[in-house]
């Protein structure tokens, strides 16, 4: 039946996100709890948000087969555009093109026959996040949008208590398509050096490796639609002159 203070923090700089994480105090058994959250300004016209706040449980992890030590629990989805199979050694071709895919490959499971449900990936990528067929989720047009009422992967990891964090390369995996269900966290193209660039990774990785930190305790789920392979074809060194005279 008390209000108790239990963040109270001076934002000085504008145009950016603070991350906070908090520890709640325990409820007694039974007990409702509220919370609160709240901008005040010194002056008018200011406008402050708060983003995706998310109560966590954490200790409620799987723990490792044999020993008492708690594992983390993740799953990374990387969705790469125009990435050529044909051109993966992985799949038989002669140049060793992406031998840490051949070594995920041969420690993993790989499919043979996975046929893409469309040759773009605006009706594509919604097949794989929601696992229907363009004809049934609609997105098949330019301009066409994801439905709300779709039930994405992201949704059904968010509902079992994942931290979900999205990076988007292009508008057909953002907001633009409605492909922001239920992410806690939207990396957009927009938000990047270079937003003319076709090569993100590098920039998404340097987010992503530090978020990956900050959950090692709780559940987790990651979308990382990779574009490098996409035109301009214009590798990074040394890859560029790899089997050709520099």
């Amino acid at each position: 039946g008390t209000d108790r203070v239990l963040l109270e923090r001076t934002i000085s700089r504008p145009h950016r996100w603070e991350t906070v994480a908090l520890e709640l105090p325990a409820a007694g058994s039974g007990q409702k709890t509220g919370i609160r959250l709240s901008v005040i300004s010194d002056s008018h016209g200011k406008i402050g948000f708060w983003g995706s706040p998310v109560i966590r449980s954490h200790g409620a992890l799987p723990v490792a087969a044999k020993t008492e030590k708690k594992v983390s629990q993740g799953v990374i989805v990387i969705w790469t555009d125009t990435l050529r199979r044909d051109h993966l050694d992985a799949y038989g071709y002669q140049r060793p093109t992406a031998p840490h895919v051949k070594e995920m490959a041969k420690n993993g499971a790989i499919f043979q026959n996975a046929i893409s449900q469309a040759t773009w990936t605006k009706v594509a990528s919604p097949t794989l996040i929601t696992s229907l067929y363009p004809a049934t989720h609609g997105v098949r047009e330019f301009t066409d949008r994801l439905p709300s009422s779709a039930t994405t992967m992201v949704e059904v990891f968010q509902h079992a208590g994942y931290a979900t964090i999205g990076f988007s390369s292009n508008l057909f995996t953002a907001t633009f398509s409605n492909f922001h269900q239920v992410f806690e966290q939207l990396h957009e193209d927009s938000s990047l050096p270079n937003p003319d660039s076709s090569k993100p990774t590098r920039e998404y990785m340097d987010r992503l490796l530090p978020w990956l930190d900050q959950h090692t305790d709780v559940p987790f789920f990651v979308f990382l639609h990779a574009y490098d392979a996409h035109d301009p074809y214009e590798p990074y060194a040394p890859y560029n002159t790899m089997w050709a005279d520099p």
